[in-house]
């Protein structure tokens, strides 16, 4: 074969090449936009109930764009929407997407009936509720402006940070502590709240920041400061629906397993990736035009075809070299994922514990192993040899390994090590492959600050209404006082006077005992809250407790009227309950004296009316006022921790007197009305 032959075959190879790349380039990006239109239109059609008569499943979903969102076109949308879909499709399901406003709407109409099931439920929320494992996990980061960043790294007080508590662990939340925070029940909404300097700094899904940033002309001026942690979103089901439950969590492990999750996730960073591959493809494309014209230069000045050959078996060498390069640094790369895997295990603040059927550890990171004061490495270690643990193996409910059983969760404490005792909040989950349980997995977060916390905001609140009840009693003592120091003034004068020593003798006793009466009613109260549930008297404890508060709210003006004549046996803590009734009637109490202020009339009298009485099995207590009331929106929040309307309030007393009532067996009801009545009514179950 001539040269003049060969140096046009290289030509026509060359050219052939570019155009090669070039369709390929075209055709990734059409089949990219074609992929992603026929998933929305086929989700489209799919939503609008074009499947025939499948069961119909309706979806509470509130907007967290880009996992579930409203498009242009009025259909839901989002990652999650269509994986959802893709599952729902496998499982034989239509679905119909309810739009809520908040989470804590979409749990309300779950448990109403109103909705089957919820869509993207963060991992840390606090509703309790049934759900399905991991639907998707991404990574919580510091956002902020980069004029923070170095602020950040030397933690300069001062910055206020915002952040959606649903979202958040424990532990995290702790760390934040006293700082000055924004909390949106909504992770856009905080993105709003910094681009509206509402909020220095604040915590949120990257992929939330990442969708909300590619919208904004001043991208460039906020940067992501710092990982914070991760953060999973389930599918959320009703308490009495274990069979749907199942069917989804199968449904997302065969999904999972597919290759099509991981094409659903890449479509929506599907800009990202396309102009990543097209900026590659024309490198390549303009490195072989560079080629092709070293290769004319080289022919035109009269290279031969050896040197031609020996320049084609380099290049060939040169990507042969690439490529074993290329091998070497994923492999690379897929050894650093696995230990990066381990590390994240071994070091999370979590104990975790993996045992299989037969209770035998399988696996123990280090946190687990420092709260079981054990060895992670010792052989042939079981659960039950955990001697630190016997409460928590004491109080798991039923068999975790059966097939109706789902995620267990309880709080325990472990046996105590030189005196310092530690509290636990336990999640245990099932591991499950090839559709058969083989073993559990057991969460372990160590809570013995929050609840040290809870204690602390207890006695805080209980001084706030101690000091108004020594007020109360300071002011009640006063008269009996002076009536005792006049009958001691007239001794001298009167003591052969049989009338004054019989008044001498039966007044200043019982005016004595009133004294002595408040004294110790004040004591047991300002006692700190010690001991467990015991069998007590709820109407006993009504009375002291309406006695006691009666004291602080004695004025013309407010008519203070207490119904609890009999009994009625409880299992509480007494301490705790005191608490809660003492409490609730000072509320009624500071509501009624707001609206005698506000309304100025010297001549007008309103009441707080304390009831306790039996129905069926259950005892009540009912105090009522005819204090400021409540607006809709307040009664909705009012348990809500530190929500509060008060100046000086903490927000802490319906919040605590609503946790302790359900740890007493009890519940908590409200209803009010603005500026007419507040209805705080008590549930007590009977004696067991």
């Amino acid at each position: 074969m001539r040269v003049r032959d060969l140096r046009l075959l290289s030509y026509y190879a060359l050219s052939i090449l570019i155009v090669v790349l070039l369709h390929v380039v075209s055709a990734h990006i059409a089949n990219e936009a074609s992929a992603c239109h026929m998933a929305r239109y086929d989700r489209k059609a799919y939503q609008a109930g074009g499947t025939g008569q499948r069961p119909v499943l309706r979806v509470a979903l509130c907007e967290e764009a880009p996992y579930q969102f409203w498009n242009a076109s009025g259909v839901a949308d989002g990652l999650l929407v269509e994986v959802f879909d893709f599952i729902a499709r496998r499982c034989g399901y239509t679905v119909e997407y309810v739009p809520r406003a908040r989470l804590s709407h979409c749990v309300q109409a779950l448990r109403s009936g109103d909705v089957d099931l919820i869509l993207g439920v963060p991992s840390y929320n606090s509703f309790n509720l049934e759900e399905t494992v991991e639907l998707y996990s991404s990574s919580m980061v510091l956002l902020g402006p980069a004029a923070f960043s170095e602020a950040i790294e030397k933690k300069v007080p001062g910055l206020s940070v915002g952040y959606n508590f649903h979202t958040l662990s424990n532990d995290i939340l702790y760390r934040i502590g006293d700082t000055p925070h924004v909390v949106s029940s909504r992770q856009y909404t905080l993105l709003q709240y910094l681009q509206a300097e509402k909020a220095d700094v604040i915590i949120v899904d990257q992929l939330i920041a990442n969708w909300f940033l590619r919208q904004q002309e001043d991208t460039a001026q906020k940067i992501l400061i710092d990982f914070v942690g991760t953060i999973q979103y389930t599918v959320a089901v009703g308490e009495n629906n274990r069979a749907l439950l199942r069917e989804l969590n199968t449904g997302i492990l065969e999904l999972r397993l597919s290759g099509d999750y991981s094409g659903i996730v890449q479509r929506w960073d599907y800009s990202d990736s396309t102009r990543q591959v097209v900026r590659i493809l024309w490198r390549l494309v303009i490195f072989l035009m560079i080629c092709m014209g070293c290769a004319v230069a080289y022919n035109v000045i009269g290279i031969n075809i050896r040197r031609v050959l020996q320049r084609e078996m380099e290049a060939k060498t040169i990507e042969l070299q690439w490529a074993n390069e290329t091998l070497a640094q994923r492999y690379e790369q897929l050894q650093a994922d696995a230990e990066l895997r381990r590390q994240i295990i071994e070091n999370s603040s979590n104990g975790l514990v993996l045992i299989d059927r037969e209770l035998r550890v399988q696996l123990m990171n280090r946190q687990a192993a420092k709260l079981a004061r054990a060895d992670p490495e010792a052989a042939a270690l079981r659960l039950t040899e955990l001697h630190r643990f016997r409460e928590l193996v004491a109080n798991l409910k039923q068999d975790i390994f059966h097939p109706a059983t789902g995620t267990q969760s309880l709080t325990f404490s472990l046996e105590p090590v030189k005196g310092q005792k530690e509290i636990l909040r336990g999640r245990i989950h099932r591991v499950i492959s090839n559709n058969k349980i083989i073993g559990a997995l057991l969460s372990l977060e160590d809570i013995t600050f929050e609840v040290q916390a809870a204690q602390k905001n207890f006695e805080r609140e209980k001084n706030h209404i101690l000091n108004r009840i020594i007020a109360g009693i300071a002011h009640e003592i006063k008269n009996p006082l002076m009536s005792i120091r006049t009958y001691a003034g007239l001794i001298n004068e009167k003591i052969e006077d049989p009338d004054f020593r019989a008044s001498f003798a039966e007044f200043v006793p019982r005016e004595s005992d009133r004294i002595n009466q408040l004294a110790e009613s004040l004591l047991n109260y300002a006692k700190p809250v010690q001991g467990g549930l015991v069998y007590t008297d709820l109407f006993e404890l009504v009375r002291d407790c309406a006695y006691l508060s009666g004291v602080a709210g004695r004025t013309p003006q407010i008519r203070f009227q207490l119904y609890a004549q009999g009994s009625f046996p409880i299992y509480a803590n007494p301490n705790q309950v005191k608490q809660i009734l003492i409490n609730i009637i000072i509320n009624g109490i500071e509501s009624i004296e707001r609206r005698l202020l506000d309304n100025g009339d010297p001549g007008l009298s309103l009441t707080l009316r304390v009831t306790a009485f039996v129905e069926g099995q259950c005892g009540f207590v009912e105090v009522w006022d005819e204090g400021t009331g409540m607006s809709e929106y307040v009664l909705e929040h009012c348990t809500d921790p530190f929500y509060t309307t008060k100046q000086k309030g903490s927000g802490l007393g319906l919040a605590l007197s609503n946790q302790y009532i359900r740890e007493n067996g009890g519940s908590l009801e409200i209803k009010s009305e603005l500026n007419r009545y507040t209805r705080i009514v008590l549930r007590f179950g009977g004696d067991i």
